[in-house]
């Protein structure tokens, strides 16, 4: 069900990008690590966004990302959210990073807040194309 509100929030707009859902499998922490993460990426400007329960709460949306071709395969996305709410209720600035590796469907994750009382989190997980409705 989260999945398919994050996803109808996501697909406003978006009229020829790939939208890819990520789901976690196997975190290392759940300290800034998201159950899913949905990705709008436009390949032929360069552009994307990233959807997941830190961005929804930060900014009520999906926020745009830094992103670059890491590889043939390979995709790299950055970015960063002010006054982010951890589990904890505390606010705080956080930087996130995720890599997808496209051929296996896969990826990784982390996200570091600038507090020493959260552990950096990190996650990899599986990935697939949502389907053009």
């Amino acid at each position: 069900m989260k999945a398919v509100v994050l996803a109808s929030a996501l697909v406003a707009g978006a009229a020829e990008a790939a939208q890819i859902v990520c789901v976690t499998q196997t975190p290392s922490s759940r300290d800034w690590v998201p159950d899913q993460v949905l990705i709008e990426l436009d390949s032929e400007r360069l552009e994307a966004a990233v959807l997941d329960e830190f961005t929804l709460e930060a900014l009520g949306g999906p926020v745009r990302v830094q992103f670059k071709q890491a590889g043939r395969r390979k995709l790299q996305l950055s970015w960063e959210l002010v006054g982010a709410t951890d589990r904890q209720g505390r606010k705080q600035n956080v930087n996130f990073r995720m890599t997808l590796n496209m051929a296996r469907g896969t990826f990784t994750y982390n996200g570091i807040g600038e507090s020493f009382y959260l552990a950096p989190g990190s996650a990899s997980g599986r990935c697939a194309a949502v389907p053009n409705s």
